[in-house]
């Protein structure tokens, strides 16, 4: 199928690029030129790099613990759908649920490459845990909390080295530092989460190969004037990388406007950490472990504690969040795709040659590219 595709705004090395015509053929781009775009077969006002989310679980009641093949695809179609082009698979928990979650994502993954199946790209996968600190653990159990050695890593990960793309852990813990440096030396983006470090031993992570802040604030050290913690780390090491959940619920509007007042335009990254209820109408659920969930106003909690499950929108909605709350769109946008896209090493404009997608058209499509309409976040033929 050979389409065209009038964009007034195009965003590339970060700024907005004025009246392109997208020339598509096979979902392929084929050339992209300055034009008026008279007679394009679509017209859009804004087009960047697809939304990508390095740090998801599950919904639409879906979750990777205890994924199948057949719901994993149907649940990449729903989030193709929702806007979500490219993910980092997110396992956690005991070493059953994460080798359940790498084997089914990693035939998923192959499935994709061989052109079986569509929907959004797994692009690897991100493990959160097992080796976090047993004093902000948010919600693993503690059972599954293991101490980080480069020998436990290996058995983790046995025969699913291939498709580890980043891990979170904390930095404090004893055996940390060798296993950061070994997963840095073998192209492992690591992340500190779930963590009490102090200020001080963040500095030296980030020397050892730590990049970037699991879903920052949220099971962290808190700041404090006179302790001010890892968060202040990573928010003043002008490297590092910090990823925020946008449902306006785990983050004030106050915070995440300090994140990216600390951060600038290109090291905030949107995150959903969403679970198998986000995405779900409002409800009582039965999670994993047995819990209870109850969703209200789109967000997960603990019907028994009352605290946060998870995150309660998918990135295009983390999107509309920010900008409601006077985030410039661009940065925003930014936040959502290109940033991801330069911390995974991705390519960060679209070129002549790569794939296309539109949100909810063509879920064959390999997903590199989402299109947003003037009056909502995404589009739809």
């Amino acid at each position: 199928m050979d389409y065209t595709i009038y964009t007034e705004k195009l965003l590339v090395n970060d700024e907005w690029q004025n009246n392109i015509v997208v020339h598509v053929s096979n979902g392929k781009i084929v050339s992209m030129c300055a034009g008026e775009g008279k007679g394009a077969d679509y017209r859009f006002a804004y087009l960047t790099l697809g939304t990508i989310d390095n740090h998801i679980h599950g919904g639409n009641l879906f979750h990777i613990h205890d994924a199948e093949v057949e719901t994993m695809e149907k649940w990449l179609v729903d989030l193709a759908e929702a806007g979500v082009c490219g993910v980092m698979a997110t396992p956690y928990g005991s070493m059953e649920t994460i080798h359940n979650g790498l084997e089914i994502t990693k035939r998923v993954m192959e499935r994709q490459k061989e052109g079986k199946c569509g929907g959004a790209r797994i692009m690897g996968v991100h493990l959160e845990g097992p080796f976090i600190s047993l004093k902000r653990p948010g919600a693993f159990v503690e059972e599954t909390i293991l101490k980080p050695s480069v020998e436990t890593y290996k058995q983790v990960v046995e025969g699913y080295e291939d498709i580890i793309k980043e891990m979170t852990l904390a930095p404090e813990g004893e055996g940390a530092k060798e296993l950061i440096e070994y997963l840095s030396e073998h192209g492992v983006k690591v992340l500190a989460g779930h963590t009490d470090c102090d200020f001080d031993t963040a500095l030296q992570a980030f020397g050892w190969g730590v990049g970037a802040m699991c879903h920052t604030f949220n099971a962290a050290r808190p700041i404090h004037h006179r302790e001010p913690g890892i968060v202040t780390a990573a928010l003043t090491a002008p490297e590092i990388y910090c990823e925020m959940i946008g449902d306006l619920e785990h983050l004030h509007p106050g915070t995440i406007r300090l994140l990216l007042h600390c951060k600038g335009s290109k090291r905030a990254m949107i995150v959903s950490d969403s679970i198998r209820t986000t995405n779900c109408r409002d409800g009582i659920y039965e999670d994993e472990n047995d819990i209870i969930v109850e969703v209200k106003n789109g967000i997960s909690r603990d019907y028994e504690k009352g605290c946060l499950c998870g995150g309660g929108c998918y990135l295009p909605k983390s999107v509309k969040n920010l900008v409601s709350i006077g985030v410039d769109f661009k940065a925003a946008v930014m936040a959502a795709s290109v940033n991801p896209a330069r911390w995974l090493g991705q390519k960060e404009v679209p070129q002549v040659g790569e794939s296309v997608f539109l949100e909810g058209w063509n879920a064959d499509f390999e997903p590199e590219y989402v299109f947003l309409g003037k009056d909502q976040y995404s589009c739809k033929r």
